[in-house]
Protein backbone atom coordinates (compact mmCIF):
# COMPACT_ATOMS: atom_id res chain seq x y z
CA UNK A 1 0.00 0.00 0.00
CA UNK A 2 1.39 3.27 -1.01
CA UNK A 3 0.94 6.36 1.11
CA UNK A 4 0.62 9.74 -0.45
CA UNK A 5 2.62 12.40 1.31
CA UNK A 6 0.61 15.53 1.87
CA UNK A 7 2.41 18.79 1.32
CA UNK A 8 3.25 20.55 4.57
CA UNK A 9 1.06 23.49 5.32
CA UNK A 10 2.79 26.79 4.76
CA UNK A 11 1.47 30.15 5.69
CA UNK A 12 0.55 32.38 2.86
CA UNK A 13 3.39 34.77 3.62
CA UNK A 14 6.00 32.03 3.11
CA UNK A 15 7.16 31.65 6.77
CA UNK A 16 7.58 28.09 8.15
CA UNK A 17 4.67 26.70 10.09
CA UNK A 18 4.72 27.20 13.82
CA UNK A 19 6.54 30.54 13.64
CA UNK A 20 4.59 33.51 14.80
CA UNK A 21 4.84 36.63 12.74
CA UNK A 22 7.67 38.77 13.94
CA UNK A 23 6.32 42.09 15.10
CA UNK A 24 8.33 45.15 16.05
CA UNK A 25 9.38 45.12 19.69
CA UNK A 26 7.92 48.29 21.12
CA UNK A 27 9.28 47.75 24.64
CA UNK A 28 11.91 50.30 25.58
CA UNK A 29 15.13 49.09 27.20
CA UNK A 30 15.72 50.14 30.77
CA UNK A 31 18.09 53.05 31.20
CA UNK A 32 21.48 51.97 32.56
CA UNK A 33 21.18 53.99 35.78
CA UNK A 34 17.91 52.19 36.62
CA UNK A 35 19.53 48.78 36.12
CA UNK A 36 22.40 49.77 38.41
CA UNK A 37 19.99 51.15 41.00
CA UNK A 38 17.83 48.01 41.09
CA UNK A 39 20.93 45.82 41.31
CA UNK A 40 22.34 47.79 44.24
CA UNK A 41 18.99 47.79 46.06
CA UNK A 42 18.59 44.04 45.51
CA UNK A 43 22.01 43.35 47.03
CA UNK A 44 21.41 45.58 50.05
CA UNK A 45 17.93 44.35 51.02
CA UNK A 46 19.14 40.74 50.95
CA UNK A 47 21.71 41.39 53.63
CA UNK A 48 20.64 40.13 57.04
CA UNK A 49 22.39 43.01 58.77
CA UNK A 50 20.26 45.55 56.88
CA UNK A 51 17.00 43.76 57.62
CA UNK A 52 17.78 43.09 61.29
CA UNK A 53 19.01 46.61 62.00
CA UNK A 54 15.93 48.11 60.34
CA UNK A 55 13.51 45.95 62.33
CA UNK A 56 15.34 46.58 65.60
CA UNK A 57 15.25 50.33 65.00
CA UNK A 58 11.51 50.21 64.30
CA UNK A 59 10.90 48.31 67.54
CA UNK A 60 13.02 50.80 69.50
CA UNK A 61 11.10 53.75 68.03
CA UNK A 62 7.69 52.22 68.73
CA UNK A 63 8.69 51.21 72.25
CA UNK A 64 10.18 54.61 72.97
CA UNK A 65 7.13 56.55 71.80
CA UNK A 66 4.67 54.35 73.69
CA UNK A 67 6.87 54.36 76.78
CA UNK A 68 7.06 58.15 76.71
CA UNK A 69 3.29 58.31 76.40
CA UNK A 70 2.74 56.01 79.36
CA UNK A 71 5.14 57.96 81.57
CA UNK A 72 3.64 61.32 80.62
CA UNK A 73 -0.03 60.32 80.86
CA UNK A 74 -0.58 61.63 84.39
CA UNK A 75 -3.74 63.45 85.46
CA UNK A 76 -3.40 67.24 85.14
CA UNK A 77 -5.12 69.29 87.84
CA UNK A 78 -6.11 72.64 86.35
CA UNK A 79 -7.82 75.57 88.05
CA UNK A 80 -10.11 77.68 85.86
CA UNK A 81 -10.96 81.28 86.79
CA UNK A 82 -14.47 82.46 85.84
CA UNK A 83 -16.53 85.58 86.50
CA UNK A 84 -19.68 84.03 87.97
CA UNK A 85 -21.30 80.88 89.31
CA UNK A 86 -22.61 80.20 85.81
CA UNK A 87 -19.01 79.85 84.72
CA UNK A 88 -18.35 77.50 87.62
CA UNK A 89 -21.28 75.38 86.41
CA UNK A 90 -19.73 75.22 82.93
CA UNK A 91 -16.42 74.04 84.41
CA UNK A 92 -18.22 71.43 86.52
CA UNK A 93 -20.04 70.15 83.42
CA UNK A 94 -16.72 69.87 81.62
CA UNK A 95 -15.27 67.94 84.57
CA UNK A 96 -18.20 65.51 84.59
CA UNK A 97 -17.77 64.97 80.86
CA UNK A 98 -14.08 64.31 81.41
CA UNK A 99 -14.77 61.75 84.12
CA UNK A 100 -17.22 59.97 81.83
CA UNK A 101 -14.62 59.75 79.05
CA UNK A 102 -11.75 58.91 81.44
CA UNK A 103 -9.86 62.05 80.45
CA UNK A 104 -6.50 62.67 82.10
CA UNK A 105 -7.48 66.09 83.44
CA UNK A 106 -9.17 67.44 86.56
CA UNK A 107 -10.88 70.85 86.29
CA UNK A 108 -11.98 73.10 89.14
CA UNK A 109 -13.74 76.47 88.78
CA UNK A 110 -12.88 79.58 90.81
CA UNK A 111 -14.76 82.89 90.73
CA UNK A 112 -12.49 85.87 90.11
CA UNK A 113 -13.11 89.54 89.40
CA UNK A 114 -10.38 89.52 86.77
CA UNK A 115 -9.81 85.96 85.50
CA UNK A 116 -7.16 86.92 82.95
CA UNK A 117 -5.05 88.68 85.59
CA UNK A 118 -5.31 85.66 87.84
CA UNK A 119 -3.71 83.61 85.06
CA UNK A 120 -1.05 86.25 84.48
CA UNK A 121 -0.21 86.30 88.18
CA UNK A 122 -0.04 82.52 88.36
CA UNK A 123 -3.05 82.19 90.69
CA UNK A 124 -4.95 79.96 88.25
CA UNK A 125 -4.03 77.91 85.20
CA UNK A 126 -6.83 79.01 82.88
CA UNK A 127 -9.40 81.78 82.53
CA UNK A 128 -12.82 81.15 80.99
CA UNK A 129 -14.55 84.37 79.95
CA UNK A 130 -17.49 85.33 77.75
CA UNK A 131 -16.75 88.25 75.47
CA UNK A 132 -19.18 89.56 72.87
CA UNK A 133 -20.69 86.65 70.94
CA UNK A 134 -18.11 84.09 71.97
CA UNK A 135 -15.97 82.66 74.73
CA UNK A 136 -12.24 82.75 75.36
CA UNK A 137 -9.99 80.32 77.19
CA UNK A 138 -6.86 82.17 78.31
CA UNK A 139 -3.63 80.40 79.31
CA UNK A 140 -0.13 81.63 80.05
CA UNK A 141 1.99 79.86 77.42
CA UNK A 142 0.18 76.68 76.35
CA UNK A 143 -3.42 75.51 76.08
CA UNK A 144 -4.09 71.95 77.34
CA UNK A 145 -5.77 70.14 74.48
CA UNK A 146 -8.04 67.93 76.58
CA UNK A 147 -9.21 70.84 78.74
CA UNK A 148 -9.96 72.90 75.64
CA UNK A 149 -12.05 70.09 74.15
CA UNK A 150 -14.03 69.48 77.36
CA UNK A 151 -14.69 73.16 78.01
CA UNK A 152 -15.68 73.74 74.37
CA UNK A 153 -18.29 71.00 74.66
CA UNK A 154 -19.56 72.36 78.00
CA UNK A 155 -19.78 75.93 76.67
CA UNK A 156 -21.78 74.76 73.66
CA UNK A 157 -24.19 72.79 75.85
CA UNK A 158 -24.68 75.74 78.22
CA UNK A 159 -25.31 78.12 75.33
CA UNK A 160 -27.83 75.78 73.69
CA UNK A 161 -29.70 75.23 76.98
CA UNK A 162 -29.88 78.95 77.66
CA UNK A 163 -31.23 79.78 74.20
CA UNK A 164 -33.61 76.82 74.18
CA UNK A 165 -35.29 78.22 77.27
CA UNK A 166 -35.73 81.52 75.46
CA UNK A 167 -37.60 79.79 72.64
CA UNK A 168 -34.87 79.52 70.02
CA UNK A 169 -35.48 76.80 67.43
CA UNK A 170 -32.92 76.84 64.62
CA UNK A 171 -29.75 74.95 65.49
CA UNK A 172 -27.55 77.57 63.86
CA UNK A 173 -29.10 80.15 66.16
CA UNK A 174 -28.81 77.90 69.20
CA UNK A 175 -25.06 77.38 68.85
CA UNK A 176 -24.32 80.96 67.85
CA UNK A 177 -21.91 82.48 70.33
CA UNK A 178 -20.72 79.13 71.68
CA UNK A 179 -17.28 79.15 70.04
CA UNK A 180 -14.41 78.84 72.53
CA UNK A 181 -11.22 80.51 71.32
CA UNK A 182 -7.86 79.74 72.99
CA UNK A 183 -5.70 82.76 73.89
CA UNK A 184 -2.08 82.75 75.07
CA UNK A 185 -0.57 85.52 77.18
CA UNK A 186 2.98 84.52 76.23
CA UNK A 187 4.68 82.50 73.51
CA UNK A 188 3.61 78.93 72.95
CA UNK A 189 6.14 77.18 75.18
CA UNK A 190 4.57 73.77 74.67
CA UNK A 191 4.85 74.00 70.90
CA UNK A 192 8.42 75.30 71.12
CA UNK A 193 9.33 72.41 73.41
CA UNK A 194 7.71 69.97 71.03
CA UNK A 195 9.58 71.56 68.11
CA UNK A 196 12.89 71.18 69.95
CA UNK A 197 12.26 67.52 70.74
CA UNK A 198 11.02 66.56 67.27
CA UNK A 199 13.73 68.71 65.66
CA UNK A 200 16.34 66.76 67.60
CA UNK A 201 14.85 63.51 66.28
CA UNK A 202 14.83 64.82 62.69
CA UNK A 203 18.44 66.00 63.01
CA UNK A 204 19.62 62.66 64.40
CA UNK A 205 17.83 60.70 61.66
CA UNK A 206 19.39 62.84 58.94
CA UNK A 207 22.84 62.57 60.50
CA UNK A 208 22.69 58.81 61.01
CA UNK A 209 21.26 58.14 57.54
CA UNK A 210 24.05 60.17 55.95
CA UNK A 211 26.70 58.28 57.93
CA UNK A 212 25.17 54.83 57.42
CA UNK A 213 24.62 55.21 53.66
CA UNK A 214 27.15 57.86 52.63
CA UNK A 215 30.38 56.15 53.61
CA UNK A 216 29.34 52.73 52.18
CA UNK A 217 28.55 54.51 48.91
CA UNK A 218 32.02 56.04 48.81
CA UNK A 219 33.56 52.66 49.69
CA UNK A 220 31.60 50.92 46.92
CA UNK A 221 32.81 53.40 44.31
CA UNK A 222 36.39 53.06 45.56
CA UNK A 223 36.28 49.26 45.43
CA UNK A 224 35.05 49.21 41.85
CA UNK A 225 37.70 51.71 40.88
CA UNK A 226 40.45 49.78 42.68
CA UNK A 227 39.47 46.45 41.13
CA UNK A 228 39.30 48.04 37.68
CA UNK A 229 35.82 46.61 37.24
CA UNK A 230 34.69 50.07 36.36
CA UNK A 231 36.84 50.04 33.22
CA UNK A 232 34.92 47.01 31.99
CA UNK A 233 31.62 48.66 32.85
CA UNK A 234 32.72 51.82 31.06
CA UNK A 235 32.72 49.88 27.79
CA UNK A 236 29.08 48.95 28.37
CA UNK A 237 27.40 51.93 29.99
CA UNK A 238 28.33 55.60 30.48
CA UNK A 239 30.13 56.13 33.79
CA UNK A 240 27.81 59.00 34.64
CA UNK A 241 24.90 56.56 34.44
CA UNK A 242 26.75 54.14 36.72
CA UNK A 243 27.31 56.82 39.34
CA UNK A 244 23.73 58.07 39.04
CA UNK A 245 22.45 54.54 39.63
CA UNK A 246 24.53 54.17 42.78
CA UNK A 247 23.38 57.55 44.09
CA UNK A 248 19.75 56.71 43.32
CA UNK A 249 20.01 53.34 45.09
CA UNK A 250 21.46 54.85 48.26
CA UNK A 251 18.83 57.60 48.21
CA UNK A 252 15.93 55.19 47.74
CA UNK A 253 17.13 52.96 50.58
CA UNK A 254 17.72 55.91 52.91
CA UNK A 255 14.34 57.50 52.18
CA UNK A 256 12.65 54.11 52.61
CA UNK A 257 14.21 53.62 56.02
CA UNK A 258 13.43 57.15 57.20
CA UNK A 259 9.83 56.90 55.95
CA UNK A 260 9.49 53.56 57.74
CA UNK A 261 10.84 55.02 60.98
CA UNK A 262 8.61 58.10 60.78
CA UNK A 263 5.57 55.98 59.96
CA UNK A 264 6.28 53.67 62.89
CA UNK A 265 6.70 56.65 65.21
CA UNK A 266 3.48 58.32 64.07
CA UNK A 267 1.57 55.04 64.35
CA UNK A 268 2.85 54.55 67.88
CA UNK A 269 1.99 58.18 68.64
CA UNK A 270 -1.62 57.58 67.62
CA UNK A 271 -1.87 54.81 70.24
CA UNK A 272 0.03 56.75 72.88
CA UNK A 273 -1.99 57.70 75.98
CA UNK A 274 -0.17 61.03 76.22
CA UNK A 275 -2.14 64.20 75.50
CA UNK A 276 -0.20 65.80 72.64
CA UNK A 277 -1.88 68.79 71.10
CA UNK A 278 0.28 69.05 68.01
CA UNK A 279 -0.03 65.64 66.42
CA UNK A 280 -1.42 67.19 63.23
CA UNK A 281 1.51 69.60 63.02
CA UNK A 282 3.97 66.74 63.54
CA UNK A 283 2.33 64.64 60.81
CA UNK A 284 2.35 67.42 58.21
CA UNK A 285 5.90 68.47 59.09
CA UNK A 286 7.09 64.85 58.89
CA UNK A 287 5.96 64.81 55.26
CA UNK A 288 7.96 67.95 54.52
CA UNK A 289 10.94 66.50 56.36
CA UNK A 290 10.91 63.51 53.99
CA UNK A 291 10.92 65.87 51.00
CA UNK A 292 13.79 67.95 52.39
CA UNK A 293 15.59 64.79 53.46
CA UNK A 294 15.42 63.53 49.88
CA UNK A 295 16.95 66.74 48.52
CA UNK A 296 19.62 66.91 51.22
CA UNK A 297 20.59 63.27 50.91
CA UNK A 298 20.93 63.58 47.13
CA UNK A 299 23.52 66.28 47.74
CA UNK A 300 25.39 64.18 50.28
CA UNK A 301 25.24 61.07 48.09
CA UNK A 302 26.75 62.96 45.15
CA UNK A 303 29.54 64.27 47.39
CA UNK A 304 30.27 60.86 48.92
CA UNK A 305 30.32 59.20 45.50
CA UNK A 306 32.81 61.81 44.30
CA UNK A 307 34.94 61.22 47.41
CA UNK A 308 35.03 57.52 46.58
CA UNK A 309 36.05 58.28 43.00
CA UNK A 310 38.89 60.59 44.08
CA UNK A 311 40.27 58.22 46.73
CA UNK A 312 43.13 55.83 45.97
CA UNK A 313 42.99 53.78 49.17
CA UNK A 314 40.43 53.22 51.89
CA UNK A 315 42.49 55.43 54.20
CA UNK A 316 41.90 58.38 51.87
CA UNK A 317 38.15 58.28 52.55
CA UNK A 318 38.48 59.40 56.16
CA UNK A 319 40.43 62.55 55.41
CA UNK A 320 38.33 63.43 52.35
CA UNK A 321 35.06 63.04 54.22
CA UNK A 322 35.95 65.29 57.17
CA UNK A 323 34.45 68.46 55.61
CA UNK A 324 31.22 66.56 54.96
CA UNK A 325 31.14 65.32 58.55
CA UNK A 326 31.62 68.91 59.70
CA UNK A 327 28.61 70.06 57.68
CA UNK A 328 26.53 67.18 59.07
CA UNK A 329 27.46 68.08 62.64
CA UNK A 330 26.62 71.71 61.89
CA UNK A 331 23.22 70.58 60.61
CA UNK A 332 22.73 68.51 63.75
CA UNK A 333 23.43 71.41 66.10
CA UNK A 334 21.49 73.88 63.97
CA UNK A 335 18.44 71.64 64.11
CA UNK A 336 18.72 71.27 67.88
CA UNK A 337 19.69 74.78 68.98
CA UNK A 338 19.35 77.42 66.26
CA UNK A 339 16.80 80.16 66.96
CA UNK A 340 15.69 83.49 65.56
CA UNK A 341 17.44 84.87 62.49
CA UNK A 342 20.07 82.13 62.59
CA UNK A 343 17.38 79.48 62.21
CA UNK A 344 15.68 81.42 59.41
CA UNK A 345 18.92 81.97 57.49
CA UNK A 346 20.08 78.37 57.88
CA UNK A 347 16.74 77.11 56.55
CA UNK A 348 17.81 78.35 53.09
CA UNK A 349 21.27 76.72 53.14
CA UNK A 350 21.32 73.38 51.26
CA UNK A 351 21.95 70.29 53.44
CA UNK A 352 21.41 72.29 56.64
CA UNK A 353 17.92 73.24 55.46
CA UNK A 354 16.99 69.55 55.47
CA UNK A 355 16.78 69.87 59.25
CA UNK A 356 16.23 73.55 60.00
CA UNK A 357 13.30 74.18 57.66
CA UNK A 358 11.17 71.37 59.19
CA UNK A 359 12.11 72.72 62.64
CA UNK A 360 10.87 76.17 61.62
CA UNK A 361 7.63 74.61 60.41
CA UNK A 362 7.23 72.91 63.78
CA UNK A 363 7.72 76.14 65.71
CA UNK A 364 5.50 78.42 63.63
CA UNK A 365 3.66 78.80 60.36
CA UNK A 366 6.23 79.28 57.58
CA UNK A 367 5.05 80.99 54.36
CA UNK A 368 4.72 78.48 51.54
CA UNK A 369 6.94 80.50 49.21
CA UNK A 370 9.83 80.27 51.68
CA UNK A 371 9.42 76.51 51.90
CA UNK A 372 9.39 76.15 48.11
CA UNK A 373 12.38 78.46 47.63
CA UNK A 374 14.41 76.50 50.18
CA UNK A 375 13.45 73.21 48.54
CA UNK A 376 14.27 74.55 45.07
CA UNK A 377 17.73 75.65 46.22
CA UNK A 378 18.41 72.18 47.63
CA UNK A 379 17.20 70.38 44.50
CA UNK A 380 19.22 72.69 42.25
CA UNK A 381 22.33 72.07 44.35
CA UNK A 382 21.70 68.32 44.20
CA UNK A 383 21.36 68.41 40.40
CA UNK A 384 24.56 70.40 39.93
CA UNK A 385 26.56 68.22 42.32
CA UNK A 386 25.34 65.00 40.68
CA UNK A 387 26.52 66.30 37.31
CA UNK A 388 29.78 67.46 38.85
CA UNK A 389 30.21 64.12 40.60
CA UNK A 390 29.66 62.30 37.32
CA UNK A 391 32.40 64.35 35.69
CA UNK A 392 34.82 63.76 38.56
CA UNK A 393 34.04 60.04 38.53
CA UNK A 394 34.53 59.73 34.79
CA UNK A 395 37.81 61.65 34.73
CA UNK A 396 39.27 60.08 37.86
CA UNK A 397 38.80 56.48 36.72
CA UNK A 398 41.87 56.59 34.49
CA UNK A 399 43.86 58.49 37.10
CA UNK A 400 45.75 55.77 38.98
CA UNK A 401 48.77 57.64 40.37
CA UNK A 402 47.19 58.42 43.75
CA UNK A 403 44.40 60.16 45.56
CA UNK A 404 42.87 63.34 44.18
CA UNK A 405 41.47 66.41 45.84
CA UNK A 406 38.61 68.47 44.49
CA UNK A 407 40.91 70.99 42.82
CA UNK A 408 43.03 68.40 41.02
CA UNK A 409 40.00 66.30 40.08
CA UNK A 410 38.26 69.23 38.45
CA UNK A 411 41.49 70.11 36.63
CA UNK A 412 41.58 66.73 34.87
CA UNK A 413 40.92 66.83 31.15
CA UNK A 414 39.17 64.29 28.94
Amino acid sequence: MSTQTQPSAQPQDGRPAGHAPSGKDTSKPRPPWLIVMLHQISITVRRKAFVISTLVTVLVIVGGVIGFGVLSSKVDKLSVAVTSQNGVAVVQAAQLSGEASDAKVELSGTVSQNPVESVRNGETDLALTQEGEGWKLTARDSTPTTALALLSQAVEQATVQQKSGAGGTAWSELIKGSTLTPVLLEGDAERNGMASAVGYVFAMMFYLAAILFGMPLATSVLQEKASRVVEILAATIPLRQLLAGKIAASTVLAVFQIALYIGAGLLALSFSPADLGFTGVIVSTAGWFLVFFLAGFLILAAIYASIGAMAHRAEDLSSSSMPVIFVLILSLFAGMGATGNVLVASSFVPIISSVTMPVRMLQSDVPLWQTLVSLALSLLTAYLLIRLGGKVFRLSVLHTSGALNWKSALALKD
